[in-house]
């Protein structure tokens, strides 16, 4: 898994100085939902599964702070952001930039197409 998050944080612009709090928070977030698959479920869920799906079959590009707070309510964020030790503006900067490259490595590991299911 560290060279999953290896890759990931290399692409913070700007916040490279939180990565260990970045991988911490990736982490929490892939355990709490069950695995990246279920990660990817509730981004589609929550109404980027267009985005989800561009993430996967494109590359990453940086999710908006307003698509994160979409996916993750103003309480969860803030509960991290204590967890982690992270100022809750820098938990939802931290997600934009992160989401996406974990959405599109976990593509190209597992197979998936954006929606958390394998091509078969």
């Amino acid at each position: 898994m560290s060279g999953f998050f290896g890759g990931l944080l290399g692409n913070l612009g700007g916040l490279e100085s939180h990565a260990p709090a970045a991988q911490n928070l990736l982490s929490d977030l892939i355990d709490q939902h069950g695995g990246m698959s279920g990660l990817i479920d509730k981004l589609n869920q929550s109404g980027l599964a267009d985005q989800v799906q561009s993430w996967a079959s494109s590359g990453p590009a940086s999710a908006a702070i307003s698509d994160i707070t979409q996916v993750f309510p103003s309480d969860q964020i803030e509960a991290l952001a204590e967890k982690h030790g992270i100022p809750p503006g820098v938990v939802s900067g931290l997600l934009a930039k992160v989401l996406p490259h974990a959405v599109a490595a976990s593509a190209q590991t597992d197979g998936t197409d954006g929606s958390g299911k394998t091509d078969d």
